[in-house]
């Protein structure tokens, strides 16, 4: 994990890579980690609110109410998918406006590799030190991905 620090006030910047592999074939995992109105569903207690405010071709764009790290975060994203080998997430406004992160899907034997990149930027009283530990966020989206790639197997 990296932490970046950058602007005039400090804005943190926490980047991180994960990756992880499940058994489940390219398609199925696919659909699972990008399906935006499924993971209310799937995962209420990390996705509390999701409205879908547009979609058009390959990207929609949502409002998104997430938890991260304990804390709620309120954002409009960008969603972005190329079938299925990539899912890119541009969060455009909210508590961590300007947020990237991307997805990519592999192939591997019988089952996939997910790696994910994110860089995750925080704003107005979410940045203020300690709200969040860099290693905090990086373990909490680890183990919302985690939580998907369980569901995938069922």
């Amino acid at each position: 994990m990296t932490c970046i620090t950058a602007g005039v006030l400090g804005e943190h910047l926490p980047q991180f890579l994960l990756e992880k592999t499940t058994s489940a074939d390219i398609e199925k995992t696919f659909d699972v980690m990008t399906d935006i109105m499924g993971m209310q569903k799937l995962l209420p207690h990390r996705f509390p609110s999701i409205r879908l405010l547009s979609s058009r071709g390959n990207t929609s764009v949502a409002e998104e109410h997430r938890i991260i790290a304990g804390k709620e975060l309120i954002m409009t994203t960008r969603h972005m998918v190329d079938r299925p080998y990539k899912h890119e997430v541009l969060v455009i406004g909210g508590d961590a406006k300007n947020s990237h992160i991307v997805e990519l899907y592999e192939p591997v034997g019988t089952g996939t590799r997910i790696s994910i990149n994110v860089n995750f930027r925080l704003h107005g009283a979410m940045r203020i030190a300690g709200l969040f530990g860099p290693s905090g966020l990086e373990r909490d989206f680890s183990k919302v991905i985690d939580e998907l790639v369980l569901t995938v197997k069922i």
